[in-house]
């Protein structure tokens, strides 16, 4: 990934002028990075970068302490800060490659990395592999009796998720789902997720109904 609008190279001229100077890096400062970018490529190399830089520190850290490690150094703040970014969600390529990163660098992906998932497949207009993510997750989770195991999402995602554990699916994903199908007008794709989600055995929330009266009222 490269950097190529003036503003993110001044970031990225920073954050290298704060590594010569030994001064501190942390999550905050490659998530303030990325949420100040518009660009999808300058997104990537922020996080390349964080991978370097922050994964050096927590591998550090765990040698000497031998423990894990919270808070600053949490890369999966960074990724989800960037995961949700307007350049991530309206390019799901980009998004995907994000994604892959994440994947690749073994950071843990949680509840807030699947909601930024549904969100992006909505907006580039694939509510059908969301249904189908929510199935599948929800399966797996099911048929292991509470111990989740890697799995291959689907085909449009294309991402191998061995050794990468799923986060279990709660309200908050079926609720992301059923206000991103709605928002693009795929009603009969909301209301299949919403029929799932009474099989699954959690009840619509008060958030659910209202977006649905919305949408009928329009």
């Amino acid at each position: 990934a490269t950097v190529n609008e003036p503003s993110d190279q001044i970031t990225a001229q920073l954050i290298d002028q704060m590594k010569i100077e030994e001064i501190p890096r942390d999550a905050i400062t490659y998530r303030n990075a990325i949420v100040a970018s518009n660009d999808a490529s300058a997104i990537i190399h922020f996080l390349q970068m964080a991978g370097d830089d922050i994964g050096g520190q927590v591998i550090k850290h765990q040698k000497s302490s031998g423990a894990g490690t919270k808070g600053p150094h949490d890369l999966t703040y960074v990724y989800n800060a960037a995961l949700s970014t307007a350049p991530l969600q309206s390019n799901f390529k980009r998004f995907k490659q994000g994604l892959q990163l994440m994947h690749d660098n073994k950071v843990a992906a949680n509840s807030e990395t699947l909601v930024h998932l549904i969100n992006a497949l909505g907006e580039c207009g694939m509510s059908k592999t969301i249904l189908e993510i929510l199935e599948r997750l929800h399966d797996n989770y099911d048929d292991l009796e509470g111990k989740m195991e890697p799995i291959q999402l689907t085909d449009d995602i294309g991402i191998s998720f061995a050794d990468w554990s799923t986060p279990r699916l709660d309200t908050s994903h079926y609720v992301a789902a059923i206000k991103s199908c709605l928002l693009r007008n795929k009603l009969e794709d909301a209301r299949a997720i919403l029929a799932l989600m009474r099989d699954h055995g959690i009840p619509p929330t008060s958030e659910c109904l209202e977006n649905f009266a919305f949408t009928y009222a329009q």
